[in-house]
């Protein structure tokens, strides 16, 4: 028989034991395993009052909760999800670090060659500096672009891992072609 814990009981008075959600449970680091092993049944519900799709919130009476606590049934529990937690974190870990490992040799087999334009070929870019930087910077852009069309390969990238590749691999695409044309001075960045 389930009431909404807002509601007084038939005599008037409102319940003395405080009730505690799911979600007050878990801040006490209760899992949803724990609760189904040690608090199969709940003792009320109440609307969900942030989005009534989700169904009813399940409530617990705190007595209830702190004499499960209590038991060594509770401590297992607790010490397994808490070794779970831990392991969980160490993968987690791991990921991270075996994804920025494959991001970085990403960044570091791109070994741009560029060969130079010949003198004759060279004579006939534009005497505007901004504007030959362009020209021999779109001349010798395939590298750079099918270096990028990898990226694909990393498997699925983040907004942010995709600029930051872009600018590294954008830096290394640019001291190739200052390499490439000892003779130019180039502009510090790609963009201008």
């Amino acid at each position: 028989m389930s009431r909404d814990h807002d509601d007084a009981h038939a005599d008037g008075h409102f319940f003395e034991d405080p009730l505690l959600t799911t979600f007050e449970l878990k801040q006490r680091g209760w899992t949803a395993s724990m609760i189904q092993k040690l608090l199969p049944e709940h003792d009320d519900s109440r609307e969900n009052r942030w989005n009534r799709k989700y169904g009813r919130v399940k409530l617990y009476r705190e007595s209830r909760v702190q004499d499960a606590e209590t038991t060594g049934a509770y401590a297992e529990l607790l010490e397994k999800a808490i070794e779970a937690s831990e392991r969980a974190e160490k993968a987690r870990q791991t990921r991270t670090r075996n994804r920025e490992r494959k991001l970085r040799n990403f960044i570091e087999d791109f070994q741009p060659v560029l060969v130079p334009l010949t003198p004759q070929e060279q004579e006939k870019l534009s005497s505007s500096l901004a504007r030959r930087f362009k020209q021999l910077w779109e001349r010798h852009e395939a590298v750079l672009t099918a270096h990028l069309g990898g990226i694909q390969t990393l498997g699925k990238t983040t907004r942010k891992e995709r600029k930051k590749l872009q600018a590294a691999l954008q830096e290394k695409y640019l001291e190739a072609l200052q390499k490439a044309y000892p003779e130019l001075e180039f502009a510090e960045s790609a963009e201008d």
